[in-house]
């Protein structure tokens, strides 16, 4: 072979080495890139570096926004904010907090020493399954869209394994003058009141909730409550 022919092989095969050198880098990059925008999508979905969270988290607890649904339960004596957005155009704002509740005989006696007018008298619930279960709870309406107050509504309760309980119709129960239903009267904005909720439930249910504004059949929506 003359040295010129051994000079152009030489020189193709540097290239081609130089050329693989070069991809491997350009994939390297990629990866890296690729890597860094992951970091960067993570960071984003989970927070903006200050303690708040990027998304549509309606609710809050003591003041800071929470999730809502069945999911998030919020406890006895826990004060919990929302911003509810529903299919009638209602949308407002509350602080909600259940303060007390009771049940069984001491609720029957309580409604019947209490709340009830003194002419009428509440008896056992029919079911021998079932008892009273009375719930104070403490409402403030913040704001309300469009307009000046809000009568509180789609109050529900449901047992510890998630089944919805019958409406009670109970409005002879309460005596409106010093415990007025939950759910009766309408709310000014910037008003905070306590009233009450009689609710009946399963004897042997140890964990009924209250919903407030939960609509779907998921229960992913709207305010979730421990009665218990």
């Amino acid at each position: 072979m003359n040295k010129k022919f051994i000079t152009l092989i030489t020189t193709l095969i540097l290239m081609i080495a130089l050329a693989f050198t070069l991809a491997g880098c350009d994939s390297q990059n990629g990866d890296d890139s690729r890597a860094t925008n992951r970091n960067n999508t993570q960071e984003t979905d989970s927070g903006n570096g200050n303690g708040e969270t990027n998304g549509t988290d309606n609710g809050g607890i003591n003041g800071n926004y929470a999730q809502q649904g069945r999911d998030n339960l919020i406890p006895k004596g826990q004060e919990v904010t929302a911003n509810i957005s529903n299919n009638f155009g209602d949308n407002h704002s509350v602080t909600l907090k259940i303060e007390e509740v009771i049940r069984g005989e001491e609720a029957l006696d309580f409604i019947n020493s209490k709340m009830a007018d003194s002419i009428w008298v509440a008896t056992a619930p029919r079911d021998e399954d079932k008892e009273y279960l009375v719930a104070r709870v403490n409402f403030t309406l913040n704001s309300v869209e469009g307009l000046e107050q809000l009568k509180p509504a789609r109050i529900r309760a449901y047992s510890g394994e998630f089944e919805a309980y019958p409406v009670l119709i109970a409005s002879t129960f309460y005596n409106d003058d010093d415990f007025v239903r939950f759910g009766s009267t309408d709310i000014n904005v910037g008003e905070t009141v306590t009233q009450y909720i009689i609710f009946e439930v399963d004897i042997d249910d140890p964990q009924p909730m209250m919903t407030y504004e939960s609509m779907t059949q998921d229960g992913s929506d709207g305010i979730w409550l421990m009665l218990y």
